[in-house]
């Protein structure tokens, strides 16, 4: 007859069956429609058994049977060559007849096992309709009762595919002829095939076929069907956790809750695997990696359900748990090539689930320390779930055997512990918004006049705020007003800041940037002073720089106004001082308000330009309709930027008729450009085009300016025209060596008087020549008659004057016509050197001194100065500042031979 397995009838079986037992965890991850298949094909059963149960009170159990027989003795194996033919050796007795560890007598390996029982039948199954209930057999069986084939799952080929049966009760009906009466005339054979394990995990029974089939129901269904109802019960929960999820994106717990309802209803597929035959055609040590890998990911996903449900963050503890339990098994899992290696190796992973669990355990602690209703209840269900697993988990690392796993019955207490979080965070939820319901109206009134005393204070701030800034805006107002007086230069600037406001009926603006122009008189010329800055910061914090740097520029203003001491310095001499005593202003505030800016001189009889530039852009010159930068190769840092006083230096440049000079803030270049992108230009050269265009006017720049985009930042320009009342009284540029002559033609032009062009161009040939040939007192006295006779020095007959004075040691008379060259001249810094030359050798040291120190503002890295300087200061008595300036000349050139000779005499005359 045909052999029952677990209650169903059941042939000899053709299909190949798995050579090796499934873990307690499960690892393969089927596709959907193979895991609604299974689900559909274990719900049958379920409900068979769960109806077979409910009637088991009412029918005789196997206690209650007349007879029955236990095969708990007299065991014996031999291994086997094959599922069928004889055995390969002798028959042992089965140590200890211990049944459930039986990979320890096959140590070469896989293979098969032959298990032989001889019995002697009760007088009461003679005859009678008898079963087998061999209960679970890992791997697989075939089953001999007197020679006579009762059933079996059957291993066909080693390494081919293997069919999880490990959980399937083996039932088979044994035919009324097959027993025999007598001592031992029963012989029972079981074949297994083992690989790393194997075992019979319950002592073989015969029994009445009612009584056994009601046993093997029983027992199926407490490890069979169970399994398949909660897998079942886990998927309906997860696609409901999942559509509150796509409901409500927010609550993350609700995602994180139905992956691990997924994951752990494929932990519960593992349990009836079998009744799904789309598996047996994979082989089994595939589905067990996948299925081990999927478990970890299905605990890492409770982790963090239980973050959301504690209200945690993960911190880098967790993430660094999660990193080592995760990569592991994604690395190792897939280098198993046979089961007996991963099973030898499987106990070491289940550890990280023990550490999963404890630092769910802990965050769960966690949150009832801090108090969280949820807390509680995943404490609880974690402590329900917690030890079930950890029951099954040492069982499966100590080999133990157990009747039941009992995850399967942990698992619906957790499910209803977090239901119960869960709903009752619902709950609550509902609850808050039942009160604000309740109260919405009165708590809306309440909430407007909130919102209307709020908005009446802010007015009211704001208007004490408009009101401080409207007077700033007072205060700035005197300090940057254009009071230049010049024949020559015109000043014109417009300024207009990004902050505007409106204080009751004024509207005005407010920020850093900052423009003053002013007459001085230095040296008995008139000079015109102008200044364009701009204070870091936006409205409030920019202007008050600006007010600062107002402040104590006007006062060095009248300083200079109504002290003759500080009208006799030079324009270098002024500017260093002004510049220094700014910068310390600026520095006392620690570096919280720095400032911007260009600060010079327009000397009005010459049109030479002093300026220096604080890292304010450059500025630019319009000349003949074309705009371009003035390049300087000395770059500063902003006022208050700590040792700046020490690298002061002075531009100069000489303006020529119609020329203006530009100098602007940085607000110029700072446009959003309108559209989509809204780009802020970078092109600092985008604002020729514009000053080309409208001749310099700053306010149609400014518009031209605002049509493009947005200013976003403060704008100020301020241009310095030079308009001389007749362009022949504007000097020569006097650039060329000291013994050079200059053109006739200019020459004649700056003499003023038409009639002495020609004795001019004809004396100055014939000084030429006399110079040429080495006849320089002949050169001297004709330059003297020339000189006379015209009655005016210009430049071009001072410099062949000074190279014969030079020449002929006339030394008190050349510094007397340098003087008067330089104020012709000022901007030439070869004759500047030479007069400093000359008033040493005239005896004048102080006044070489003063001339040297004009000539390093202006150039501080021209050496020859520099030990020129030295060499003065040395012979004036002040040997520290004679030190500081050869230093200075090795740190500008290292290999400066004079400079390091004399450096090195001076230490040695100390």
């Amino acid at each position: 007859m045909d052999g029952i397995v677990c209650g169903r009838f059941a042939g000899a079986h053709s299909r190949p069956i798995s050579t090796s037992r499934p873990a307690s965890f499960p690892e393969f991850l089927p596709k959907p429609f193979s895991f609604f298949r299974s689900a559909r094909g274990a719900l049958r059963p379920a409900l068979l058994s769960v109806l077979l149960i409910a009637f088991a009170g009412c029918s005789e159990t196997p206690d209650d049977a007349p007879e029955h027989l236990l095969l708990d003795s007299g065991w014996e194996y031999a291994p086997a060559a094959s599922r069928e033919g004889p055995v390969s050796g002798d028959f042992r007795p089965v140590p200890d007849q211990d049944l459930i560890h039986l990979a320890p007598l096959l140590p070469q390996g896989p293979g098969f096992l032959e298990l032989r029982n001889r019995f002697t039948t009760p007088a009461g199954l003679l005859n009678a309709d008898v079963s087998l209930l061999a209960g679970r057999i890992i791997w697989n069986d075939v089953v001999y009762l007197n020679d006579r084939y009762l059933g079996g799952l059957e291993q066909l080929q080693p390494g081919g595919p293997e069919p999880n049966h490990w959980n399937r009760t083996r039932l088979y009906r044994v035919p009324r002829d097959t027993l025999r009466p007598g001592e031992s005339a029963n012989i029972l054979r079981i074949r297994i095939y083992i690989d790393a394990e194997g075992s019979l995990t319950e002592i073989p029974m015969l029994g009445p076929t009612r009584a056994m089939a009601r046993k093997a129901t029983f027992d199926s269904f407490f490890r069979v069907e169970i399994h398949a109802i909660v897998a079942a019960v886990l998927l309906v929960f997860a696609i409901y956790h999942l559509f509150i999820f796509f409901k409500r994106r927010s609550d993350l717990e609700n995602l994180f809750y139905a992956l691990f309802l997924i994951g752990f209803g494929l932990y519960e597929m593992n349990f009836f695997a079998h009744l799904i035959g789309a598996l047996d055609s994979v082989p089994y040590l595939s589905v067990q990696l996948w299925i081990w890998l999927v478990m970890h990911l299905t605990v890492y996903s409770g982790v963090l359900f239980s973050l959301k449900i504690v209200r945690e963050r993960p911190g880098p503890i967790v993430h660094a748990i999660a990193a080592i339990v995760l990569l592991g098994p994604v690395v190792t899992l897939p280098l198993y090539q046979d089961y007996a290696t991963f099973y030898q190796y499987r106990s070491f992973y289940l550890g990280s689930v023990i550490a999963f669990m404890g630092t769910a355990i802990f965050l769960s602690i966690r949150g009832m320390v801090r108090n969280i209703p949820e807390a509680r209840s995943l404490a609880l269900g974690l402590a329900l779930l917690f030890l079930p697993i950890l029951h099954d988990v040492v069982a499966e690392i100590l080999k133990l055997d157990v009747e039941v796993f009992l995850t399967a019955y942990g698992f619906p207490l957790f499910l209803g512990s977090m239901a119960f979080a869960l709903a009752n965070k619902f709950v609550n939820l509902h609850n808050q918004v039942e009160d604000l319901n309740t109260g919405l109206e009165r708590r809306v009134e309440e909430r407007t006049r909130e919102l209307n005393e709020s908005l009446t204070h802010t007015r009211e701030l704001k208007e004490r705020q408009d009101g401080d800034y409207f007077l700033t805006s007072l205060l700035l107002n005197p300090l940057g007003v254009n009071f230049a007086r010049s024949e020559t230069f015109a000043v014109n600037f417009f300024v207009r800041q990004k902050k505007q406001f409106q204080f009751r009926k004024y509207e005005r603006d407010l920020g850093g940037d900052l423009c003053a122009a002013h007459t001085i008189h230095l040296g008995g010329q008139a000079h015109t002073v102008f200044l364009n800055a701009d204070a870091m910061g936006k409205s409030m914090q920019g202007a008050g720089g600006a007010l600062v740097l107002g402040s104590v520029f006007q006062s060095i203003i009248e300083r200079t106004h109504i002290n003759p001491r500080e009208q006799e310095q030079t324009a270098e001499a002024w500017l260093k001082s002004a510049f220094v005593e700014l910068h310390k202003v600026f520095v006392s505030f620690d570096g919280s308000m720095l400032v911007s800016m260009v600060m010079g001189l327009a000397e009005d009889r010459t049109g030479v330009v002093y300026y220096v530039n604080a890292e304010h852009p450059a500025p630019i010159l319009l000349r003949g309709g074309k705009a371009a930068f003035l390049t300087s190769d000395v770059l500063y840092r902003k006022l208050g930027t700590t040792g700046v006083e020490s690298m002061v230096s002075i531009q100069v440049y000489r303006m020529q008729a119609g020329d203006t000079l530009i100098f602007g803030s940085d607000g110029k270049d700072d446009v959003r450009f309108r559209g989509d992108s809204g780009e802020v230009n970078e092109d600092e050269t985008r604002i020729l085009a514009s000053i080309e265009r409208f001749a310099g006017d700053p306010e149609k720049i400014y518009a031209a300016l605002a049509d493009e985009g947005e200013i976003i930042d403060d704008f100020s320009v301020l241009l310095l025209s030079y308009r001389p009342e007749s362009p022949s009284e504007v000097s020569p540029k006097a650039g060329s060596k000291t013994d050079s002559i200059s053109d006739p033609g200019a020459a004649a032009k700056a003499g003023g008087d038409p009639e002495n062009a020609g004795s001019l161009a004809a004396g100055l040939q014939a000084a030429r020549e006399a110079i040429r040939a080495g006849r320089h007192e002949e050169a001297l006295a004709d330059l003297r008659d020339l000189r006379d006779a015209i009655g005016a020095a210009p430049v071009e007959l001072l410099r062949p004057l000074i190279h014969c004075l030079v020449e002929c040691k006339e030394y008190r008379e050349a510094a007397e016509e340098v003087r008067g060259y330089l104020e012709q001249a000022p901007e030439d810094n070869e004759m500047l050197y030479a007069a400093s030359v000359i008033h040493r050798r005239a005896g004048d040291t102080r006044g070489a001194i003063d001339l040297g120190e004009r000539l390093r503002l202006r150039a501080r890295e021209d050496t020859r100065n520099l030990v020129h300087l030295a060499r003065l200061h040395q012979a004036a008595g002040d040997t520290p500042r004679a030190r500081y300036l050869l230093e200075e000349t090795l740190r500008v050139d290292s290999e400066h031979a004079r400079a390091r000779e004399a450096l090195a005499a001076l230490m040695k005359s100390r």
